[in-house]
C-alpha cells in the first residue's frame, strides 16, 4: 500500500481539565487575595489595610503557569506514533529528545514489524532502537532528521500540588493538553496485572493513545511519560518520572527480533485511521465502501476489503492473492483531495499513509505515501465498488516515508 499523509490538527484546549478555576473560586469565596499580574512577578502582596508596625515581610507569589504559551512553544515536538505489531498494533505519543530521537511507551511499538511518527505534519519512519517493557519505555530512531521543538526533561522531581500538563493524541486524534496537579509523586500503580512502582500520579485527563505523551511541568520541561490512563477513569493517569526516564534511557537494552506466529496488524478500530466521512466523500455509499475497504484491511478481514471492489476489478485475481498484496498493511492519515460524482460513478482522488511490514511493501517499504486515484461504479442496489485504482496524474502514486 501506500500513502500522502494529511497534516495533524492541533487543537489547543479552551477548558483545561484541572481544578484551577474551582481554587480561584474558593478563593474568592473565602476572601483571599490573588496577585494580580502586575504584582505577582515582583513577589508584592497588597493589602487594603495600614500599619504602624514594623514591616512585615510578604511572601512571594508564585504566578499561575501559563501552559497555553508553554504549548505553543513545544507542541511540535509531541508527535503521534503509529505501528503494526504482532498482536495487533498501537497508537500512541512521542516526544522528541533530540532531532533523531523520540521517546515513548514501550507497550506501543513492542513486538513492532514497522513504525512512523508525524512531525509538522510528515510522515517520518522509524524504527524501535532500545526498549523495556517493564519500565515500560521504547526509543525510536528516526530516519532523517525532524524539524520539531526538542523537550528537556526537568531537573528536578515534581511535587505534591504541582501544577501539571499532559500532551497526547487520545483515541488516536487531535494533539490535545489537559491539565492537572501532582496527586500522589511516588506511587504503585497496577497495570495488566502487574504492579509498576515509582511514578508519579496525577488528575490530568488522559486516555488511551496519551501513552507515551509528556508530562510537562509549569516551566515546560518534561516532568514524566504518560502510561497509563484509562476510559474508565479518564480523569487520573500515571507517569514514570522524568529522573528515571534519564538514568534508564542510556542503559536501555535492544529489542529482541520480531517474530510473529500470525500476519502483524495496525491498531484496531477504524475510526483510528482517520477514515474519510461522508462530509468528506460527499455521500454516505462512498464513505461506507472505503470504510469497509481500509477497515477490512486494516483489521485483517481481508474478504470484507475484497467485496468492495467491482467484479470486474475481482475478476482480475482472487481473495487469496488480494490478501497477499495488503496484509499487514495499516492505513491512516487519510486525506481526501478531490471527489466527482456521475450519474452511476464516482472518482475519488485519496491520500493516505500505510504502514506495512517490509516483506509486503513496495520496495521492502515499512512506511508508504500515497496518492491514488479511485473509480467506483454504482450497484443497482445502491452500493458503490471500487473498479479501477491508478497512481495520481499518471504517476506510480506512492513514495516512500521521508527516512526510509
Amino acid at each position: 500500500m501506500g500513502i500522502v499523509l494529511a497534516a495533524t490538527t492541533v487543537v489547543v484546549p479552551t477548558e483545561l481539565l484541572s481544578d484551577r478555576a474551582e481554587r480561584d473560586a474558593d478563593d474568592v469565596a473565602s476572601g483571599g487575595v490573588r496577585a494580580t499580574d502586575s504584582t505577582a512577578g515582583a513577589g508584592i502582596a497588597r493589602s487594603s489595610e495600614t500599619s504602624s508596625g514594623p514591616p512585615t515581610t510578604s511572601p512571594t507569589v508564585e504566578p499561575e503557569p501559563d501552559f497555553a504559551a508553554i504549548y505553543s512553544r513545544i507542541s511540535t515536538g509531541v508527535v503521534p506514533v503509529w505501528a503494526v505489531t504482532c498482536r495487533g498494533g498501537g497508537t500512541g505519543t512521542g516526544f522528541l529528545v533530540d532531532d533523531r530521537t523520540v521517546v515513548t511507551a514501550a507497550h506501543t511499538v513492542e513486538g513492532a514489524v514497522a513504525v512512523s511518527v508525524q512531525v509538522a505534519g510528515d510522515p517520518l519512519s522509524a524504527r524501535v532502537t532500545a526498549v523495556d517493557t517493564t519500565l515500560d519505555v521504547a526509543v525510536l530512531r528516526l530516519g532523517t532528521d525532524a524539524t520539531g521543538a526538542v523537550l528537556s526533561f526537568a531537573p528536578t522531581e515534581v511535587e505534591l500540588g504541582d501544577d501539571v500538563a499532559a500532551l497526547g493524541y487520545p483515541d488516536g486524534g487531535a494533539l490535545r493538553m489537559t491539565e492537572g496537579t501532582v496527586l500522589d509523586p511516588d506511587t504503585s500503580v497496577l497495570i495488566e496485572g502487574d504492579r509498576q512502582y515509582g511514578l508519579v500520579a496525577t488528575d490530568a485527563a488522559t486516555r488511551p493513545g496519551n501513552s507515551g505523551g509528556p508530562l510537562l511541568d509549569a516551566h515546560g520541561d518534561v516532568a514524566g511519560m504518560v502510561i497509563a490512563g484509562t476510559r474508565d477513569a479518564p480523569r487520573y493517569s500515571s507517569a514514570v518520572p522524568a529522573t528515571t526516564l534519564e538514568t534508564a534511557i542510556p542503559d536501555l537494552p535492544s529489542p529482541e527480533p520480531v517474530g510473529c506466529d500470525r500476519a502483524p496488524l495496525g491498531p484496531e478500530g477504524a475510526e483510528i485511521a482517520g477514515l474519510p466521512g461522508p462530509e468528506e466523500l460527499e455521500l454516505a455509499a462512498l464513505a461506507r465502501t472505503f470504510g469497509d475497504y481500509f477497515g477490512g484491511i486494516n483489521s485483517g478481514d481481508y474478504a470484507l476489503a475484497y467485496a468492495q471492489q467491482s467484479p470486474r476489478l475481482r475478476g482480475g485475481f482472487t481473495l487469496r492473492s488480494f490478501r497477499g498484496g495488503v496484509e499487514t498493511s495499516y492505513g491512516h492519515q487519510f486525506d481526501v483531495r478531490d471527489v466527482r460524482l456521475g450519474a452511476d460513478s464516482a472518482w475519488v482522488w485519496l491520500e493516505f499513509v500505510s504502514l506495512q511490514d517490509p516483506d509486503h511493501g513496495p520496495h521492502g517499504e515499512g512506511c508508504t505515501e500515497w496518492s491514488l486515484e479511485y473509480d467506483l461504479v454504482r450497484t443497482a442496489g445502491g452500493r458503490y465498488l471500487i473498479d479501477d485504482v491508478r497512481g495520481h496524474g499518471g504517476g506510480p502514486g506512492h513514495r516512500p516515508c521521508a527516512g526510509w
